[in-house]
């Protein structure tokens, strides 16, 4: 639910141009493994008037996001059959 609460406020902060939400939600979204979400939170995040210790860090990750998206996207297409399943005993 915090994180639900996080996601609601992300559209007050953006009124206030407060990043900290999105930094929030790249963070969530690369615990979910969703690289993607996470790859565009960060280039949101670096678009905001950031310390530049921060800029350096946000960088950083964004680059090892978009490094691991790469190396990620030779993997997901290749089709995998599903594995057989075991029929069902029939007295259920």
């Amino acid at each position: 639910t915090q994180a639900f609460y996080q996601f609601k406020n992300c559209y007050e902060a953006r009124m206030e141009n407060d990043p900290e939400p999105l930094r929030f939600m790249a963070w969530t979204a690369v615990y979910l493994n969703n690289l993607r979400l996470a790859e565009q939170c960060f280039r949101r995040y670096l678009e905001y008037p950031l310390k530049p210790d921060q800029r350096k860090r946000a960088q950083e990750y964004l680059d090892v996001v978009v490094r691991l998206r790469k190396q990620r996207m030779g993997t997901i297409p290749r089709y995998r059959p599903q594995r057989q399943l075991q029929p069902r005993s029939f007295e259920r």
